[in-house]
């Protein structure tokens, strides 16, 4: 699965995008080089914005979370001041990302996960603005937009080669509400035939 990070902002932003088979091989790997960066460069970061929407297949265990979570341990020493949103439509990296945030509540790091892109944006947005006064986000105006859209289409491509795991289409939850959080089910009386 590639897994693309780009620093944004003058170093002080990461978007952070993956697509295909998420494996936790290649999870860790990524974010060994993103998170062993030097001190002094890893300082000036603020936000991280990770759009987990073109994952297909997930091949990641819990042990590759607490790994994950223990790097980003570890990066927080040189920095405890990063807005993080995650952007997870499927039910189980979902539910992988959350495990992330809660064995990595030492960082003091502020995180979210959301399972709708626009809703993780706007928040980013308005943490990033009340915390640090940084207003003009990269990542808000659409120039990463065509790296997102290649990597849905990768993870469309191998849709029908993936075997095992979660497969690619629509997240298995239901409606979300404005902020990307699952609405409760609508229930209708019976119609009268």
């Amino acid at each position: 699965m590639p897994i693309r990070i780009h620093n944004v902002d003058r170093g002080r932003g990461v978007v952070i995008a993956g697509s295909g088979v998420l494996t936790g091989k290649e999870l860790l790997s990524a974010h060994k080089r993103h998170l062993t960066r030097p001190a002094e460069e890893f300082g000036k970061l603020r936000y991280s914005f990770a759009d987990w929407s073109a994952v297909g297949a997930i091949q990641v265990r819990a042990s590759h979370i607490r790994e994950l979570a223990s790097l980003c341990r570890s990066a927080a020493l040189a920095n405890r001041s990063i807005v993080v949103a995650n952007v997870s439509p499927r039910d189980a990296l979902f539910g992988l990302t959350r495990m992330w945030e809660i064995l990595s509540e030492e960082t003091r790091w502020e995180c979210r996960a959301f399972r709708a892109r626009d809703p993780a944006l706007e928040w980013l947005k308005q943490r990033i603005a009340e915390r640090f006064s940084i207003t003009d986000v990269p990542i808000l105006d659409g120039r990463y937009e065509s790296d997102r859209k290649a990597a849905r289409d990768s993870a469309a491509g191998r849709e029908s080669e993936q075997a095992g795991g979660i497969q690619a289409g629509p997240p298995a939850h239901g409606p979300t509400s404005a902020n990307g959080e699952e609405k409760p089910p609508t229930s209708h009386p019976p119609r009268n035939p």
